[in-house]
């Protein structure tokens, strides 16, 4: 989905860090698009929608942490957060997602290696 939504054929080849750089730029410079021609890409996008329905329902405090379930490294949640902004989960005023991140970080091996992976960021 964010291949397609960043015009990027070869996403999936790229490093961590080169795609940690690349969301990073999409993020600053709102690019990209949410790619709506799939059914996979309207379902993700609608979780970001249901999220922002019942925060403007019950009140901010209705949904708690967005958990970034296998992230390995900063890339996994920056690219949450470009779908929640291409899904227009942010307050319009502020420009700020309406949403708190947590990776979940779930082997070992992950864990260890988030510090060294995420020193950049």
């Amino acid at each position: 989905m964010l291949a397609r939504g960043l015009d990027d054929p070869h996403w999936e080849a790229r490093a961590r860090d080169e795609r940690r750089l690349l969301l990073h730029a999409a993020l600053e410079g709102d690019a990209g698009r949410a790619p709506s021609s799939t059914r996979s890409a309207s379902r993700s996008l609608s979780v970001f929608d249901a999220v922002m329905q019942g925060r403007h329902r019950y009140g901010p405090q209705a949904v708690g942490y967005f958990i970034v379930s296998g992230a390995a490294g900063a890339d996994d949640v920056l690219a949450a957060l470009l779908l929640a902004r291409w899904a227009e989960a942010y307050d319009k005023r502020s420009g700020e997602v309406a949403l708190d991140f947590a990776p979940m970080f779930e082997s070992m091996d992950s864990l260890e290696q988030c510090a060294t992976r995420c020193a950049n960021c």
